[in-house]
Formats: structure tokens, sequence, C-alpha cells
């Protein structure tokens, strides 16, 4: 037993077109959420993941 367990991974998918709020608005949350957990408490790593890499545009 012993050590800190580790973080669970939260992967958002963004893509051509997507709404800066449903990238953005999910990550803030599960960053709050680590943060409220505290300490000793695994919390969340949150990755963005997309086909390319680069700016995302709108439609």
């Amino acid at each position: 037993m012993g050590g800190m367990p580790e973080a669970r991974r939260v992967v958002i998918v963004a893509f051509p077109g997507v709404e800066l709020l449903d990238v953005t608005g999910p990550a803030e949350v599960f960053a709050v959420a680590s943060r409220i957990a505290g300490a000793g408490r695994p919390g969340y790593r949150v990755e963005i993941a997309a086909a390319h890499a680069g700016e995302l545009r709108p439609p």
C-alpha cells in the first residue's frame, strides 16, 4: 500500500468547430475538483486531445 494513488486521467477531445467553453469548461471543473480534494488525494490529470496539433478554427 503506502504511496499516493495516481491522478485520474481525463481526456477532453477538441475538434474543428468546437466551442471554446466546451473544452475549457470541463477542464476547469476537473482542475477545481483536484484543488478541493486537497493534498494526499489523487485528483485529476486533464489532457486535451485533437487529431492534429495547432489552432482549431471555428467553422
